[in-house]
């Protein structure tokens, strides 16, 4: 061991451990980032140079030249670097092995490693890193920890201070973070979707193909689910809660003083569960048999709000009437299959679209993106300052931002 270096450099494993899609590895102290830029090669061998601001991909070697895994290095300094690795136990034990080989104190207090000189940026990325609860938003949330919204909100205070005409350039930029804001904040935690239907239409075999496994039991017998069974689910990488409701007869109205639910028999603490999860769900999911006769009273009135209907069981023979009186409710309305699986992804692009959150691209987790509703309104208020022509107004909405 070099005394020289002994515990110079800090490092700690930010993610839970366990098998999820990504491992966030933090090195902090002086040299960080030129140790790292001497461990990490591209896929043909040559060097990767590792700046901050831009994130660098390439797999990360041990001493002694040998592959220990395939990674993502974001550098918001000299001194700070976060490498991004596979999730599992293995991969994130071999690089902090070898980091440890190099004489880095490993911490198991990610926090001192990290909170350690930051800002309220940075800060905030790592507490919502560590409560991440898809791969999307563990990389999404790593790269800001990693310095790109501070990046970009130091790039903004660079063109007011400039003084360029009217902020073109910066208001541009803050444009595009707030909505960035769109998919961050929904990062952040689940929207609840509540799966709603009539008997046997099939709402649990498309909760289960949501889940991508048999969450739910699935029979031809009407009114298998009883209760109301929540499932945390991941559409196109975004949080989401599906809760599988009874079906019922009828749709229910959910007013704001009083729930009509009245009905006969054990049905009717299915029906008032129901209501209870329509009432708390940023969605609805309603899901038709659309090869059967649509049971009567089964017309959304104006207390479904936000609603995306699924007319379920297209491998089946369509039932006109039910296609036709389904269009008719002027929502939006996917042809699906929980057997052979059509228009399951047009589903889930109908969801995000009604939550108005966008479907993620391949290059999400490598731009700004604001996640909190703190970063919002100051990017808010700074545009509005430029709009009104108040660049000290702005940088003070900025500086608050990104305050150290």
């Amino acid at each position: 061991m070099n005394a020289a270096r002994e515990n110079v450099l800090r490092a700690a494993l930010v993610t839970p451990p366990g098998e999820g899609g990504i491992s966030v590895i933090l090195l902090a102290g002086p040299g960080a980032a030129a140790f790292v830029e001497s461990r990490v090669r591209g896929p043909k061998g040559n060097t990767k140079k590792v700046t901050p601001g831009r994130l660098v991909y390439g797999f990360f070697h041990s001493a002694s030249g040998a592959p220990l895994d395939e990674v993502i290095i974001a550098c918001r300094d000299d001194g700070y670097v976060e490498i991004n690795c596979h999730g599992g136990i293995v991969p994130a034990r071999r690089i902090l092995e070898s980091l440890r080989d190099y004489d880095a104190n490993v911490e198991a207090d990610a926090a001192r490693v990290v909170t350690e000189g930051l800002g309220a940026i940075e800060r905030e990325a790592f507490q919502a890193l560590t409560s991440a609860n898809t791969e999307l938003a563990a990389k999404v949330f790593a790269a800001q920890l990693g310095g790109l919204l501070a990046a970009a909100v130091e790039e903004v205070v660079r063109d007011i201070a400039a003084g360029a005409p009217d902020f073109k350039r910066a208001k541009v930029t803050l444009r595009r973070l707030l909505e960035s804001g769109r998919l961050g904040l929904a990062l952040r935690g689940p929207k609840t979707v509540a799966v709603i239907g009539p008997p046997n239409a099939g709402k649990s075999t498309l909760v289960n193909v949501f889940a991508g496994f048999e969450r739910n039991i699935v029979t031809d017998v009407p009114g298998t689910t009883r209760d109301a069974v929540s499932v945390p689910v991941s559409i196109f990488g975004v949080p989401m809660t599906l809760v599988d409701t009874g079906g019922f007869d009828r749709l229910p109205r959910v007013e704001r003083r009083a729930i009509d639910c009245t009905v006969g028999s054990v049905a009717e603490e299915s029906l008032r569960r129901a209501v209870g999860a329509m009432k708390d769900a940023d969605v609805l999911m309603v899901v038709i048999d659309a090869s059967t006769p649509l049971p009567r009273g089964w017309i959304p009135s104006d207390a479904v709000g936000r609603a995306v209907v699924a007319a379920n069981k297209a491998d089946l023979a369509p039932n006109a009437e039910t296609l036709s009186e389904i269009d008719s409710w002027k929502l939006p309305v996917v042809r699906t299959s929980g057997v052979t699986g059509e228009g399951i992804a047009e589903l889930k692009e109908a969801l995000l679209a009604a939550l108005e959150i966008p479907v993620p691209d391949k290059a999400a987790a490598t731009r700004a993106v604001i996640f909190t509703e703190r970063q919002f309104h100051l990017a808010k208020s700074a545009l509005a300052a430029l709009e009104r022509g108040d660049a000290a107004g702005a940088k003070k909405s900025l500086g608050d931002l990104a305050a150290k």
